[in-house]
C-alpha cells in the first residue's frame, strides 16, 4: 500500500477538496437517513430524534433539545408526534419530578432497528459491496474513530 503525504491534505486553504468530500458524504448520508425515516412516516426531526433516543437511550426533553438545536416548544411537538404514532413515552425523571425522560417504546425500538437495517442494507449494497475486505476493515476503523473523536463536539 502507498503512504500518502499528509502534512498538508487537512489544510483547506491548499486543499480544499477536503472539506467539500467530506461535507458531500455527509449531505448524502443525512439524505438517505432522512429519506428512510420518510419511508416510515417520519417527518425529518422525528426521523433524528429517533435514531438520537435509540442511540443514546432515555433522555430528558433538554438533552433532546440541545441536540435537535431547536426549543423546548418544538421539542414538545417533535415528542407529541412520536407519542401520537406510540413510538417514544414520557415518564418523570426518578431525581426531578419536574423532568421529563423520553425513551422509545417497543413499536419506536423495532421502528428504529427497521431504519437501520434498511440504511445498513443499503450502504452495504453501495459502499462495503465496492470495497475490499482490507479495505471494508480500514473503513470501518476510520469511522469509529471520527465517531469517538466527534462525540461531543458542536456541529
Amino acid at each position: 500500500m502507498s503512504t500518502i503525504n499528509t502534512s498538508n491534505f487537512l489544510d483547506t486553504k491548499q486543499n480544499p477538496s477536503f472539506s467539500m468530500t467530506l461535507i458531500e458524504f455527509i449531505l448524502r448520508i443525512k439524505q438517505r437517513v432522512l429519506t428512510c425515516g420518510n419511508e416510515n412516516g417520519l417527518s425529518t426531526a422525528q426521523t433524528l430524534t429517533l435514531l438520537y433516543i435509540g442511540a443514546t437511550g432515555p433522555q430528558p426533553m433538554s438533552a433532546i433539545s440541545s441536540h435537535m438545536g431547536c426549543d423546548a416548544s418544538n421539542t414538545t411537538g417533535i415528542i407529541d408526534g412520536l407519542a401520537k404514532k406510540k413510538l417514544i413515552t414520557r415518564r418523570e425523571s426518578l431525581t426531578d419530578r419536574r423532568v421529563k425522560v423520553i425513551e422509545l417504546t417497543d413499536n419506536g425500538a423495532t421502528m428504529r432497528q427497521t431504519m437501520i437495517d434498511e440504511l445498513e442494507s443499503h450502504y452495504k449494497k453501495m459502499v462495503l459491496d465496492k470495497l475490499t475486505a482490507e479495505e471494508q476493515q480500514q473503513l470501518i476503523a476510520i469511522l469509529g474513530k471520527l465517531n469517538t473523536t466527534c462525540t461531543g463536539a458542536s456541529a
